[in-house]
């Protein structure tokens, strides 16, 4: 966070101020509501008075998530199986935290939206926005999608839903425009070194969707002539 701090300008996740083409701009989001956001990464947020959005799932407040490394078990455990700092917040605690951070719905359940049926997935996107206003008090207008995948449907969904931006995984520069509605994130390590940083911060990383494209394209025509390559007989 110090050297988020010498080497752009953090801004908020629901900004939709113009934004100076010759400064670099960072926007800090964070996924799930785990409770060690409260604990340990909030604090050093506001020591260095860096904004943050976190996109919670809605649904499972307080358990502890299988989608985590944390998880014991392959269904919702009982937060008295596990250490404080592995589960989610409560809806108490995130009601104490809301005014100090922009908080998002991350789904009811984050499930796959993209594997789920019309109703199912409408019910993921407006379900959860209902249950964080209903605790957190405010308006909640920025989504972000589970494991970062989402579809043209999904996208519309979420704009009937009400939000005013979603966040995906794709490394694409964000907030180029005021009013965009799908901004892209890239996601930072603690094995990141400061030069790594740096660069996912300057947008040196928008490229590799277009080399993961290039990458499928030359393996897919290597393996059409190795197909069509026919064995030479020798004497």
């Amino acid at each position: 966070m110090d050297i988020l701090r010498r080497s752009a300008i953090p801004v908020r996740a629901d900004s939709h101020a113009p934004l100076a083409a010759s400064q670099h701009y960072v926007v800090v989001t964070f996924d799930d509501g785990l409770n060690s956001f409260a604990e340990n990464v909030l604090p050093e947020l506001e020591k260095r008075n860096i904004p943050s959005a976190l996109f919670v799932v809605a649904g499972k407040l307080g358990t502890v998530p299988t989608w985590t490394s944390f998880a014991e078990e392959a269904t919702w455990a009982s937060v008295s199986h596990v250490l404080p700092g592995e589960r989610m917040l409560t809806a108490d605690e995130l009601r104490e935290i809301s005014g100090r951070v922009v908080i998002g719905s991350h789904s009811s359940t984050h499930r796959m939206l993209t594997e789920l049926d019309k109703t199912e997935a409408k019910g993921e996107i407006e379900d959860s926005r209902r249950q964080l206003e209903a605790i957190v008090g405010t308006k909640v207008a920025l989504f972000s999608f589970p494991y970062g995948e989402f579809s043209n449907d999904l996208l519309a969904y979420c704009k009937d839903a009400g939000y005013d931006r979603v966040f995906t995984s794709l490394p694409a520069l964000a907030l180029g425009d005021p009013g965009e509605f799908v901004s892209g994130r890239v996601q930072t390590d603690p094995t990141d070194s400061p030069l790594e940083l740096r660069l996912k911060m300057w947008g040196c990383y928008r490229w590799l969707p277009h080399a993961f494209t290039i990458k499928r394209a030359l393996f897919k025509t290597l393996a059409v002539r190795l197909r069509e390559a026919k064995p030479v007989e020798t004497p």
